[in-house]
């Protein structure tokens, strides 16, 4: 994340804290009605339920590289991601996991940046507890403002867990199997809103019993869903490879072989496997040779 990206999203953090009404029941909320005692959530919503308890970690995806949508992503945020909601307090063990020593603010959020598209399976969380009435909470947020205006921001968390028990050092995965896409109408205005995402660790208590260390997401990449109307006519939408020869023409990789022509049977040439290849990976010179 850039320093721009950074300070954008620190900044979006601490309007949606400072807002008026935000700690209030506010009408509208996707968590109305009494809080659960001992319970709070981020962006001072309210639960009406208590937190499900996260499952063990879920058996390890293949990690993949960077490219491909077979293999999984893993993505890890280090403790150091994460910012307090208020002022700083905090201290970290020999093992780089951190309690929280003071503030108002139980939760610590981390900005998320993944590729457009992507489907997040799951955030595994890694903790410590040993405290016998208190948890951690474990959460999956999104924040919007409209696109361009910055007008009417908003925030959610709609994905949620507590750890369980006193396990001491243990690890708990969230499943969150949604698709990023930082460009849609959250909020039914048809007004686009720009949308980021976030992680969120709450500890409720001021000592050493709870602590993180940090999180893990698992992602895969995806192939754009197919367009209603085809570019080339001699790849319609009933054709068996719609959905892939769109994709390529929506990322600037292909323009087809003649107007309203893709030649989908038609051999490849050494030179138009360059063009696909160059197109697709961003390959360029270096900038020490213009």
């Amino acid at each position: 994340m850039n320093r721009f990206r950074t300070v954008k999203f620190l900044g979006f953090i601490l309007l949606m804290i400072t807002t008026a009404g935000w700690g209030d029941r506010a009408a509208g909320s996707r968590f109305p009605g009494p809080a659960v005692s001992g319970i709070r959530t981020p962006f001072g919503r309210v639960l009406t339920t208590p937190p499900p308890r996260l499952p063990v970690p879920l058996p390890d995806q293949a990690a993949g590289g960077d490219y491909g949508t077979a293999d999984a992503v893993e993505v890890t945020y280090l403790v150091s991601h994460f910012v307090q909601g208020d002022t700083p307090a905090y201290t970290t063990d020999t093992y780089g996991y951190l309690s929280r020593t003071g503030g108002t603010n139980e939760f610590y959020y981390a900005g998320v940046e993944l590729p457009e598209g992507a489907r997040v399976d799951s955030v595994r969380f890694y903790y410590y507890d040993s405290n016998a009435t208190a948890d951690l909470s474990f959460w999956w947020c999104e924040m919007w403002t409209e696109d361009g205006t910055g007008a009417n921001p908003g925030a959610d968390c709609p994905i949620f867990g507590t750890s369980s028990g006193t396990p001491g050092y243990a690890a708990a995965d969230l499943v969150v199997n949604q698709t990023i896409d930082t460009s849609r109408d959250v909020t039914g205005d048809a007004v686009d809103d720009e949308v980021q995402y976030a992680l969120s660790v709450g500890l409720p208590v001021t000592d050493t019993t709870l602590r993180f260390k940090g999180a893990k997401i698992t992602y895969h990449l995806q192939v754009s869903p197919a367009p209603a109307t085809a570019t080339f006519t001699d790849v319609p939408p009933t054709h068996p490879f719609f959905q892939y020869v769109e994709a390529l023409v929506a990322s600037g990789i292909t323009s087809g072989c003649a107007p309203g022509k893709y030649c989908p049977d038609a051999p490849l040439t050494r030179g138009q496997m360059a063009v696909f290849l160059s197109r697709a990976l961003g390959l360029h010179w270096s900038a020490q040779y213009p």
